[in-house]
């Protein structure tokens, strides 16, 4: 038997710590279902729902508590990170693509065979792009240590539902079919119709808000998933019993997506259904489950971002603090710009100036701060009419303007807002000039363009 090299025992141990790690793959989808973790999976899908169905289950089966994963490498480069000493990464099954030279024959017109003088049949050399599969290792970020990173999770939805109509309006635009509410008759919390001319998600109404907006996820999985009449073969639909296991789970995975009070689901009777099923159908079921999830989230999170921007497109003055710095107000002008006004902690002007553009307050509070040198995501939304009373009572009292400078610098007394400001992607081409360029040029001449 010839000697083993180096790059031929990379590779068997390559393909044997993949095969290890499928074999895995194939005797935990059995024990998802079974050994009481099924809900701890569904959660563990709810923050990696991108992620495909066997890595979320390589997860799932390690490091259940994790919340947002990256190579070693991938750590230290894109986020200022770094593994902590003894740390033991994550098992996931990684893509590794690349390009190999393969005859293929030369055709006619016709798409047939060209030969050469000799009879022989005449081929091209091309590259392609071919798609193999490795093992590799990643790390949560309870693992690493170093630069503190933005809040890497999603807004939650609750309070009482904290923004329970903006919620329900994504949903509804979310819906392949129009959401009704009703007093239906019975226990029924809602139900999916798909009858020809009325199909529709109708949800009983005068429930809580927390429960209505469940139950709205709950049966728009039944319309994404279990809609016989997008089928293009009816018999594919499942049974009742799957049908529910699939709705409810792909809601619970939303609603933890989402930070909604999960404690209400109970999937004890999950073991009972997969019992006597084999390995594909039950992995056939995640990705179904997976797979709708993933879409709802994406498509919820698109339609709230459009309704954000909508509100913030209307919105004619804001205020914020800025830690260790003081106030910045905006204010849109009767030519659709942007007057802005810089505050000292005391409450005393400082500077100011026009974003000379139609924008939204965040591009406009974006373009502010880069002409001022100031950390746009440092700001902190504030009541922009508590804050110009604040200004116009230490204009007017000396005792307050004593009382303010004496106040430390990162502690607001001004009522906060609750506007949330997402950094644009883009700033906006636009003309600004601010308060000191005012005293040294005109007020036409004194523009420029924006940092970038």
């Amino acid at each position: 038997m010839p000697e083993q090299t180096r790059e031929t025992r990379t590779l068997y141990d390559t393909k044997q710590r993949l095969e290890e790690t499928m074999q895995r793959l194939q005797d935990g989808v059995s024990d998802i279902f079974t050994s009481g973790r099924y809900e701890e999976y569904l959660t563990v899908m709810s923050r990696f729902h991108r992620y495909s169905v066997n890595n979320t289950m390589l997860i799932a089966m390690q490091r259940p508590d994790a919340t947002y994963v990256a190579g070693y490498n991938a750590w230290q480069d894109k986020f200022g990170r770094h593994v902590s000493k003894g740390e033991k990464g994550i098992d996931i099954i990684s893509p590794v693509k690349r390009k190999i030279t393969v005859e293929q024959p030369v055709l006619d017109d016709s798409g047939n065979p060209l030969h050469g003088p000799g009879g022989g049949q005449l081929v091209d050399k091309v590259e392609k792009t071919v798609t193999n599969f490795k093992v590799a290792k990643v790390f949560d970020i309870s693992q690493t240590e170093g630069r503190d990173l933005p809040t890497l999770g999603v807004d939650e939805l609750v309070g009482g539902v904290e923004h329970f109509d903006d919620v329900m309006a994504a949903i509804t635009d979310a819906a392949p079919c129009p959401v009704t509410f009703e007093d239906i008759p019975g226990d029924s919390k809602g139900y999916f119709r798909f009858a020809e001319g009325d199909k529709r998600i109708a949800i009983q109404e005068g429930m809580s808000q927390a429960q209505t907006v469940k139950t709205a996820l709950h049966e728009l999985s039944h319309a994404r998933m279990h809609d016989v009449t997008q089928m293009d073969d009816p018999a594919q639909r499942p049974d009742q019993s799957t049908r529910e296991v699939q709705a409810e789970s792909c809601a619970y995975v939303v609603a933890s997506h989402y930070g909604l009070d999960t404690s209400d689901y109970s999937f004890g009777y999950v073991a009972g259904w997969s019992d006597g099923r084999d390995t594909t159908e039950l992995k056939q079921s995640l990705q179904q489950i997976k797979d709708c999830a993933s879409g709802i989230i994406q498509d919820v999170d698109r339609n709230l971002e459009a309704i954000q921007q909508d509100r913030e497109n209307a919105i004619d003055q804001a205020a914020f603090f800025i830690p260790e710095q003081g106030y910045l107000s905006m204010q849109r002008n009767a030519d659709n710009q942007w007057d802005y006004t810089l505050y000292a902690t005391d409450f005393q002007e400082m500077d100011g100036g026009v974003i000379e553009a139609d924008m939204p307050i965040s591009q406009a509070a974006d373009e502010a701060c880069a002409l001022q040198g100031l950390d746009f995501d440092a700001l902190d939304p504030v009541d922009a009419g508590d804050l110009a009373d604040k200004v116009e009572q230490t204009a007017n009292s000396p005792y307050m303007r004593s009382m303010t400078k004496a106040m430390p610098k990162d502690v607001s007394i001004v009522q906060k807002s609750t506007l949330k400001l997402r950094r644009p992607e883009h700033r906006e081409h636009g003309h600004a000039h601010t308060a000191k360029e005012h005293k040294q040029h005109d007020h036409k001449h004194a523009h420029h363009e924006p940092e970038r």
